[in-house]
């Protein structure tokens, strides 16, 4: 050690030369932070192997354009999400394969047309569609192109373990320093449990696991934020909710989203 690109064919083979090169040089950050931080050489690099290995993997993943995805596909998607999640309403104007890879700069707004039942909509640029796409748990935006995200009434509909795929795809999506606003009913009022469609609870410490280190690491995901805000509100029909706003936190060498 350090890494070459040439050592990341013995632990991830297949790669070309470029992704090789992205192995060395993100397997070299994390050895030394961890190193720094006081961990043992073995322990730093088999932790600097798997997160190597990983940010390949999810740049790989990430080449996929959502409108090259095929019509079975896309059936598949929607089977599977009514199976896990039931209807969800009739009559929308769906899209099932936007794309805003190559875009930059972007505001977007996710959210729930009704109240009762999971009818999601995207707003990009304020610019409205209903996206069928987005309820399989990713976002068609690049890396690092979104600085303004805002999810509102959206997180409840879904089983919890969707809230940390959410949660590590707008880290992903977001710039560095881009703001995340988030709001979901808190289980200090009756309206988190007053809706049959509701899959997921939230109170104050929901967010704890990313934006604090330690939670985080044990936690295990690649989602860093710092938390600007974060408070009960009560509006004026007496629902409660909990009201976040948090900053994407990433340095050079985590543009992808990785751990570092």
């Amino acid at each position: 050690m350090p890494w070459t690109a040439d050592d990341a064919e013995k632990h991830n083979k297949g790669l070309s030369l470029s992704k090789r090169k992205k192995w060395s040089k993100t397997a070299n950050s994390v050895l030394s932070n961890c190193l720094k931080d006081g961990g043992s050489e073995d322990d730093c690099a088999a932790k600097a192997i798997r997160i190597a290995n990983f940010s390949v993997k999810e740049s790989e993943r990430r080449q996929i354009d959502v409108n090259k995805l095929t019509q079975e596909r896309d059936n598949k998607l929607k089977e599977i999400f009514l199976k896990e999640h039931g209807e969800y309403g009739s009559g929308l104007p769906l899209y099932n394969t936007i794309s805003f890879y190559g875009a930059g700069d972007l505001e977007v707004e996710i959210g729930n047309v009704d109240s009762l039942v999971l009818m999601p909509f995207v707003k990009v640029n304020d610019v409205t569609f209903c996206m069928e796409s987005i309820m399989s748990g990713y976002f068609p935006f690049n890396c690092d192109s979104v600085s303004s995200l805002k999810i509102h009434n959206f997180f409840e509909y879904f089983a919890p373990e969707m809230f940390r795929r959410y949660m590590e795809e707008a880290y992903h999506v977001l710039k560095g320093g881009g703001k995340l606003e988030i709001k979901v009913p808190s289980t200090e009022g009756k309206n988190a449990f007053g809706n049959p469609n509701y899959r997921s609870y939230f109170n104050e410490l929901s967010f704890s696991h990313f934006v604090d280190e330690d939670s985080r690491l044990k936690f295990g995901t690649n989602a860093k934020f710092k938390l600007e805000s974060l408070k009960i509100n009560r509006d004026e029909n007496g629902f409660v909710f909990v009201e976040g706003v948090f900053i994407s936190d990433k340095d050079e060498m985590s543009t992808d989203g990785v751990i570092t």
